[in-house]
């Protein structure tokens, strides 16, 4: 029998294991991807144990054996202590993650091979023994029967369902072909509804964004007057300069010192030069810009109009195609040469994708 100091010992180590919850010990949001996934088995396993001893006459046990446990669970909480207070920012995170789950998985099989010949003794002890085995022999050939008749009630019930789904999928056919024939003679109003229900959602989306287009257009406007007017005036100042420096004349120079003059002159002359060409380009750009965004808006402003005119479905798809280039196309900005002319037929195959097929 063990004595009292080693059974509330071992008492107190198995109330703090239990302590623990198991997903805050497997996962943690703040330690990211990095998780204690792989020992669940294993931290499943000590906490079954923890609970199964719990429950169970422990002082039946001899001394060395609960102190043997009370040693092996104070190891299995200072595991779980440390587990709880993991953190990612400590060097080597994943080598010592590694390190406390083989940690888990030793306590586990330890504590396993240690509880194993004394849980079913503890358990049969708290039973009654013999007798508790014979009332649990005596409930089990109850529940056999009652287990019996249940299976024969599931039988009958599995009939009487069989014959309401019969019966229930007898009516839902009816149903079927009275629905399908009410629907059959309201099909074209059906899909007049659907049409004008398509204009007035890309009408209403074509003046969205018609509104944004030109917005972006102004903007592009607004900018472009200021770039002319700092290119304008840095042209004054490339040529006020220009003139400064001619009549800024320094008779006597031998040749280095002349050189000396005429080329640092030049380099102030070649920057603002530079200067004023680069505020030119940047008005050019945002004036194509401007009409870029322009033409964009007057592209959806005349869609619905010549989508309504249309006769057929393949000429108002092709109209949604040209729409669609227009508005998505890719142009060039002016900032850098060239274009991409593929990026247009992708535009193209991505719209006929979306857009509903034609009838044959």
């Amino acid at each position: 029998m063990a004595d009292e100091i080693f059974l509330t010992d071992l008492r107190n180590k198995i109330k703090g294991v239990l302590g623990f919850n198991l997903e805050q010990l497997l996962t943690k949001p703040v330690w990211g991807e990095i998780n204690f996934e792989a020992a669940r088995p294993d931290f499943e396993a000590i906490l079954e144990m923890a609970k199964d001893l719990g429950d169970l006459p422990l002082e039946l046990l001899p001394n060395d054996i609960a102190q043997n446990l009370g040693q092996q669970f104070q190891f299995i909480l200072t595991q779980f202590q440390e587990i709880n207070q993991y953190r990612i920012a400590n060097p080597n995170p994943t080598d010592r993650r590694n390190t406390l789950i083989t940690s888990v998985r030793n306590a586990s099989t330890n504590l396993l091979r240690t509880t194993a010949p004394w849980i079913p003794f503890l358990a049969y002890r708290r039973a009654g023994g013999l007798k508790s085995i014979q009332d649990l022999s005596s409930r089990a050939e109850e529940a056999g029967a009652l287990v019996k008749e249940a299976q024969q009630k599931v039988v009958a019930c599995e009939r009487e369902v069989g014959e309401i789904i019969s019966r229930t999928n007898q009516a839902a056919a009816e149903v079927s072909k009275e629905v399908e024939k009410h629907v059959s003679g309201r099909k074209e109003s059906i899909e007049k509804i659907i049409e004008a229900a398509r204009i007035a959602a890309a009408s209403a989306g074509a003046v969205a964004f018609t509104k944004d287009f030109d917005e972006e257009s102004r903007k592009f406007d607004h900018d472009a007057k200021r770039w002319l007017i700092a290119a304008g005036l840095l042209a004054l100042v490339t040529l006020g300069a220009a003139g400064a420096m001619w009549e800024l004349t320094e008779p006597g120079l031998d040749n280095g010192q002349l050189f000396q003059k005429v080329s640092s002159r030049l380099v102030i002359l070649a920057v603002l030069l530079s200067a004023t060409i680069w505020c030119g380009r940047n008005y050019k750009t945002l004036k194509h810009l401007k009409i870029i965004n322009r033409h964009r808006a007057l592209s959806l402003l005349t869609l619905q109009a010549f989508s309504a005119s249309a006769a057929d479905t393949q000429t108002k798809d092709a109209i949604l195609l040209e729409a669609t280039k227009a508005v998505f196309g890719n142009v060039p900005t002016g900032y850098i040469d060239g274009g991409d002319g593929d990026s247009d037929l992708k535009i193209v195959e991505v719209a006929r994708s979306i857009l509903p097929k034609s009838d044959k």
